[in-house]
């Protein structure tokens, strides 16, 4: 059975699938059964922008923005965990479905203080569809 990450990385689409035979991973890609789900695709693109709307980074300085309310904070840690719902609704009994949403989500309340600015880049406009 195929797998599929949910992984929040910047500038990165969220979702991340592997190889069936190998388990190597193929990128970030939309499964082509979620083309039935508008709403999971919307969301996921949603989480991207927010997610990447919470750094700096303009060529000289990258860091991490943060929130602009606790309220901001707690709708955005809704959406993740309605639409990690929806993917097992959407994808379940045919993909492996792997929640790495904690990484990031941990950073919600203990921003990150040091990051590596050298990180591939793959928005959605790059993705598959």
């Amino acid at each position: 059975m195929q797998k599929v990450r949910f992984m929040i990385e910047y500038a990165c689409f969220p979702l991340w699938l592997y190889e069936e035979s190998t388990g190597q991973l193929i990128g970030p890609e939309v499964p082509p059964e979620l083309t039935e789900y508008p709403q999971v695709l919307a969301n996921l693109d949603k989480i991207q922008m927010i997610w990447d709307g919470l750094f700096i980074d303009n060529g000289v300085d990258f860091g991490w923005n943060g929130f602009e309310s606790e309220g901001d904070k707690r709708a955005f840690v809704a959406l993740v965990h309605k639409t990690i719902e929806m993917l097992h609704e959407a994808l379940d009994g045919t993909y492996i479905i792997i929640d790495d949403s904690s990484h990031a989500l941990r950073h919600v309340d203990d921003p990150p203080r040091v990051f590596n600015t050298v990180r591939p880049r793959y928005p959605r406009s790059q993705v598959t569809s």
